[in-house]
């Protein structure tokens, strides 16, 4: 099965490829930018709904702040480990 996926994507021009993509990322935008407000008649549901789409906002700034955490670590542990190879070159007289 893999196997004629990948043979019928490779018979596929890298311009279809690109515009296959750019079409299945617009259509997402697309729904995604027509959520709005709900208004479902039940006054109940509606609030429950604005919650969670609230709910999505504060998860995505976290995510925010924890991406760019992680990216600072990385940097710390990557300098970290390039001093230590150069402390034990230098130590060892290389």
């Amino acid at each position: 099965m893999l196997a004629k996926v990948k043979g019928l994507v490779g018979r596929v021009s890298f311009k279809v490829r690109a515009a296959a993509i750019a079409a299945i990322a617009l259509l997402s935008l697309a729904t995604s930018a027509s959520a709005t407000t709900p208004n479902s008649g039940n006054a109940d549901i509606d609030v429950i709904l604005n919650e969670m789409g609230n709910g999505f906002s504060v998860a995505n700034n976290a995510f925010v702040y924890l991406a760019v955490a992680a990216v600072g670590i990385t940097v710390l542990v990557v300098v970290f480990f390039w001093i230590r190879g150069k402390f034990k070159q230098a130590v060892s007289g290389a």
